[in-house]
C-alpha cells in the first residue's frame, strides 16, 4: 500500500503559521494603540471608533506602513466627502416655519405625482396672501370649507398661469370630472347606499 503525498499537508501547515502571526500582530496593534478596556469593542467602522489604516493611505497594509486611527479621521485622510443636500435654488428655499413646511409639503406631493412645481416659496406665499388676505394660513388646507391651489383644468405644472384658488370640495369635483366608474366601484358604492338606507329609520 503506497503512502499518500503529504506535499499538500506541508504547505498548509505553513500557511497556518503566517495567519496565525499576523493575526496575533493585528491585534498586538489595536491592544497598545487603544488603551481603553476592551479593544475590540472601540474597534470597527463607527463613529468615535478605531480602525487601522494605511501612512497616507498609500502602499499595503503592513507593520511599518499602519496605524490605529479613528475611523472618521480615516475617512478624512481618504478624501471622502460628507453627502451634500440638493442644490434648491435660493429663490425656492423655504425658511424653517409652519408656512416653509406647507410649501416644502405641497412640492414633496407634487413630485410624488410627477407634476412639476415651477413656484418660488415668494411666489407661493403672494399667491395665497393675494387670494385669501393676510390671514391666509388659516383658511389654507384640505378641511371642508378650505381653499387649495387647483391646476386649471387640472392639467400640466403648478405654476403661476395655470393655478387658481378653489375650495377643496370643488378641487375633488374638478378631479372626477369625465372620470368612469368601474363596474366593481359601482357595485361597491351602490352595497354602502344599501346598507346605510336600511340603518336609516
Amino acid at each position: 500500500m503506497t503512502a499518500r503525498p503529504t506535499g499538500k499537508k506541508t504547505n498548509r501547515r505553513g500557511m497556518i503559521l503566517p495567519l496565525v502571526l499576523v493575526g496575533m500582530l493585528v491585534m498586538l496593534t489595536f491592544s497598545t494603540s487603544v488603551q481603553q478596556v476592551g479593544w475590540r469593542a472601540m474597534r470597527g467602522a463607527k463613529r468615535d471608533h478605531y480602525v487601522m489604516g494605511r501612512i497616507n493611505d498609500t502602499g499595503p497594509y503592513a507593520l511599518g506602513n499602519i496605524e490605529c486611527v479613528l475611523h472618521t479621521d480615516n475617512i478624512r485622510a481618504r478624501g471622502a466627502r460628507p453627502k451634500k443636500k440638493p442644490n434648491v435654488p435660493i429663490e425656492f428655499r423655504a425658511p424653517d416655519s409652519s408656512e416653509g413646511r406647507a410649501y416644502r409639503n405641497q412640492k414633496r406631493q407634487a413630485a410624488r405625482r410627477g407634476i412639476p412645481f415651477l413656484i418660488s416659496y415668494k411666489a407661493w406665499e403672494a399667491w395665497w396672501s393675494t387670494n385669501l388676505g393676510p390671514d391666509w394660513f388659516s383658511k389654507r388646507g384640505h378641511k371642508h370649507g378650505q381653499y387649495v391651489m387647483g391646476r386649471i383644468g387640472d392639467v400640466g405644472p403648478y405654476a403661476l398661469n395655470n393655478i387658481k384658488c378653489i375650495t377643496n370640495a370643488e378641487n375633488t369635483r374638478e378631479a372626477h370630472t369625465g372620470r368612469r366608474h368601474t363596474p366593481e366601484t359601482i357595485a361597491q358604492i351602490s352595497a354602502t347606499h344599501l346598507a346605510r338606507s336600511k340603518v336609516l329609520p
